[in-house]
């Protein structure tokens, strides 16, 4: 979890302004998915934004599970016919 968080951080520190870091798992446990996105986001509320996933067209063919306010998405394979993912978006905003 460490080196996910580690990764996070650095992955955003090389983001350009207005760009976008896609942060992606094939994990269904809550410390590596949520937990990790929600204390990135507490700490880099000035310059990172989440965004909101669950209305995207892919969710709309693809039975997703939404969580973190609908910003996060997860791929059940039990109902998407994938391996299980879990999905978040982030773009780096102006100071």
């Amino acid at each position: 979890i460490t080196t996910q968080s580690r990764l996070l951080k650095h992955g955003f520190e090389l983001l350009k302004e207005n760009g976008f870091l896609v942060y992606v798992t094939c994990s269904f446990d809550r410390k590596q998915n949520e937990d990790i996105i929600s204390a990135f986001m507490n700490s880099h509320s000035d310059t990172a934004k989440l965004i909101n996933l669950s209305e995207s067209a892919l969710c709309q063919q693809i039975k997703v599970k939404s969580s973190l306010n609908g910003c996060c998405i997860r791929f059940d394979p039990t109902t998407s016919k994938t391996n299980g993912l879990f999905v978040a978006k982030i773009t780096k905003i102006q100071k």
